[in-house]
């Protein structure tokens, strides 16, 4: 694993995500490295040659250059970790989105940010300080079997852990939210409503749901861990799971999962014509 510590322009950029005003990424690359994450065409932005998910760039400068930004920028709605996850493991070291945090919140700006680690725990106290002005924190679980889960998202934090950190903010006063992305066919639908109530122990007030999108290069990943541990699966995976009609049976699993345990739903399922599904 390589790690470099770098220094950007500046902190914040323009968000083209509806909803968002701007963009903060405190780091380039992934330790968790997982197979189907789309973000792996910010290789083609850096120097190095590693694959993606053996580097990580921590932008030591990036509180620096948000205290100055936020001094001439109006309060808006920041989307922290687009592209990256702002509670990996090199972020017990650097506290860089801790600062970060600390940053906006005492300049009024919002926030709404997902993460696969429990590290997020740490930040509760800043976290509160956002008061209505922070957008369910999320943590991104796409399968309840911790073997499922290492083989796509190998270097992840385990399942249990996050639902551990959903289960310490919810009882710390801060609603949160899972977002089940990718929906991975024949993976995330095994046992699917046992994943719910988990869920709903935890205290979880909203579910996002995407399904899986091929884009930037991730389909070999994908195709290898398929050939390796799902060959049962791996055989026209593409042509006979990812149909509109698979995930139209999907949509109305979940809509009645959430219906039954009484969760708000965000359907960003992303369609060839980009049609977005509400409940």
């Amino acid at each position: 694993m390589i790690i470099r510590e770098v220094r950007c322009k500046r902190a914040l950029n323009p968000c083209k995500i509806k909803g968002f005003d701007y963009t903060l990424n405190p780091y380039i690359g992934c330790l968790h490295g997982c197979v189907y994450c789309y973000a792996r065409f910010m290789c083609f932005y850096r120097e190095g040659r590693e694959k993606w998910g053996e580097f990580v760039d921590v932008k030591i400068n990036i509180p620096d250059a948000l205290e100055e930004q936020v001094k001439h920028l109006k309060p808006g709605i920041v989307m922290i970790s687009s592209v990256t996850d702002a509670y990996q493991a090199v972020e017990k070291k650097y506290q860089i989105t801790r600062h970060c945090l600390e940053i906006l919140a005492e300049n009024n700006f919002q926030i709404a940010l997902l993460t696969k680690s429990p590290l997020i725990t740490r930040d509760i106290d800043i976290l509160k300080k956002f008061g209505n002005s922070i957008h369910q924190p999320g943590v991104t679980i796409t399968c309840l079997d911790e073997k499922d889960a290492r083989n796509f998202e190998p270097k992840a934090p385990s399942v249990k852990s996050r639902l551990k950190a959903l289960e310490k903010m919810s009882e710390s006063g801060i609603p949160t939210s899972v977002f089940i992305g990718p929906f991975i066919p024949g993976i995330s639908d095994k046992n699917l409503e046992e994943l719910f109530k988990h869920f709903r122990e935890a205290g979880v007030k909203t579910i996002l749901l995407d399904k899986l999108n091929l884009k930037c290069g991730n389909w070999p990943e994908i195709k290898k861990v398929l050939d390796k541990h799902y060959p049962e699966l791996a055989t026209d995976y593409r042509r006979k799971w990812l149909t509109n009609e698979y995930y139209e049976g999907i949509r109305s699993k979940v809509i009645t999962l959430c219906n039954r345990y009484e969760f708000s739903l965000n359907l960003i399922f992303r369609h060839p014509t980009q049609t977005k599904l509400k409940k």
